[in-house]
């Protein structure tokens, strides 16, 4: 069941009427006193339960309103195409890059963990290098 109920614009909005039922854009003077009401403290839900919006609505409208709505695309030279490829390339390599690093250190410990422990300090490790000769032992 469509709400086709009409509510007039705030105080100070012109007049104008909101169609609850159908979708869409809310006239501008609807927006600008929607805007005007929340800058004095009004209370957002209430405000959007009225009009009849969601609230995130209501914040997007002021932000726009403001300059820090989100701007369209314009269009970009080749040169900035160009370098936001090569941009997002150098991204993926270095998460690829990332995720190594960390795969080594995970292996690295694992191998540590299992690798036997001297228990005299500056002791001879009970394996020895890959291709070192032995130290000679001290003589008497």
């Amino acid at each position: 069941m469509a709400k086709n109920r009409r509510v007039e614009a705030p105080a100070g909005g012109g007049g104008a009427e909101v169609d609850r039922g159908k979708q869409g854009r809310q006239p501008a003077s609807v927006r600008e006193a929607a805007v005007r009401r929340m800058a004095e403290g009004c209370d957002v839900s209430a405000l959007a339960r009225e009009l009849g919006v969601h609230r995130n609505s209501l914040y997007h409208w002021r932000d726009v309103q403001e300059g820090r709505g989100r701007q369209r695309k314009t269009e970009e030279s080749p040169r900035e195409q160009t370098m936001a490829t090569q941009i997002a390339k150098l991204e993926r390599a270095l998460g690829r890059k990332s995720l190594e690093v960390d795969f080594f250190v995970r292996a690295l410990r694992r191998i540590e963990e299992k690798r036997p422990r001297s228990k005299a300090t500056g002791g001879i490790a009970s394996t020895a290098r890959s291709g070192s000769k032995p130290k000679a032992e001290a003589r008497d």
